[in-house]
């Protein structure tokens, strides 16, 4: 990590803490969506259906849209306010204790839109399996 900040690089240690965060806060909208019977009481975290097809076809357009919002570049900006609303909430995902906003900002503000909307689809298809097999060092321009 030595090395990197010298390069004027960030080294982050997030394992699969980063990714599940950002898509909790970037895709809050679709997790909270008003689909009937999917969050049947307030205290839920997130939609029954996450870890199902379902999560994706019963909000498929909600969905495409956010991931074009992001793919366009509008990902910094959406993170700024989920981060504004949201910060601390129970959101599926989330892990406030292990990863803080300057770390989602910096990744978010590194990667291009497309990767991150790739990295985001992935998870609404399928929560299960792919958080095991997430990047567990990310590097990024140290901020000024």
């Amino acid at each position: 990590m030595a090395a990197l900040s010298a390069c004027g690089r960030r080294a982050l240690h997030v394992e699969t803490s980063l990714w599940t965060t950002l898509f909790a806060l970037l895709m809050r909208p679709a997790l909270f969506a008003p689909v009937p019977g999917m969050l049947p009481t307030a205290l839920l975290s997130g939609p029954l259906d996450l870890r199902t097809p379902g999560f994706l076809r019963r909000r498929q357009p909600l969905i495409q849209g956010l991931l074009g919002r992001i793919r366009g570049g509008a990902a910094p900006a959406l993170l700024d306010a989920a981060l504004d609303a949201h910060l601390g909430e129970a959101i599926v995902g989330a892990r406030w204790d292990r990863v803080g906003p300057d770390a989602l900002q910096a990744v978010v503000a590194a990667l291009p839109g497309p990767a991150l909307a790739a990295v985001l689809h992935v998870f609404c298809e399928d929560w299960g399996p792919p958080l095991g097999a997430c990047p567990i060092w990310c590097c990024c321009r140290a901020p000024p």
